[in-house]
């Protein structure tokens, strides 16, 4: 699992539905977070995929998915500092681990 579930919850003052509902929220409004990223750069919408990128870091944080916040720090970083060679990399790495995400949110909820 590329988040872990105790610690989250500890992080929502261990409210389950609270979390479960976050969790729900995360697929629904981030599921596609890879695609819109791509799109974004392909368009040079570089604030675009910097504000999203920033956020995905912080639900990293929240989730307690190190994979997650560190794909999306290394891609809101390439961003600031404008290495536009990287940033197609480094968004195939967090659109990789937001689908990780995806799934193992899909199989919490489904238990």
């Amino acid at each position: 699992m590329v988040f872990d579930l105790e610690t989250a919850l500890k992080g929502l003052g261990n409210d389950k539905a609270l979390l479960y509902e976050a969790l729900q929220d995360f697929v629904g409004f981030y599921g596609d977070a890879g695609a819109k990223i791509r799109d974004a750069l392909h368009e040079e919408r570089y604030t675009d995929v910097e504000l999203l990128t920033h956020t995905l870091k912080g639900l990293g944080g929240t989730f307690a998915s190190e994979l997650l916040r560190n794909c999306a720090l290394s891609l809101e970083q390439a961003v600031r500092t404008g290495e536009v060679e990287a940033m197609t990399q480094k968004a195939a790495s967090l659109d990789a681990a937001i689908s990780e995400m995806v799934a193992d949110i899909k199989k919490v909820l489904s238990t």
